[in-house]
């Protein structure tokens, strides 16, 4: 349920900031779903 609204969260904002999400941004937000994992 936890990975299901971090997934959709992930989607939401990479449809409402599409042209600004980049391959930095992305890394980051993975690196803080990672973190929250643990």
């Amino acid at each position: 349920m936890f990975l299901v609204s971090l997934q959709f969260s992930m989607e939401v904002l990479m449809h409402e900031n599409h042209q600004l999400v980049n391959e930095d941004c992305q890394s980051q937000i993975v690196q803080i779903i990672f973190v929250v994992l643990e």
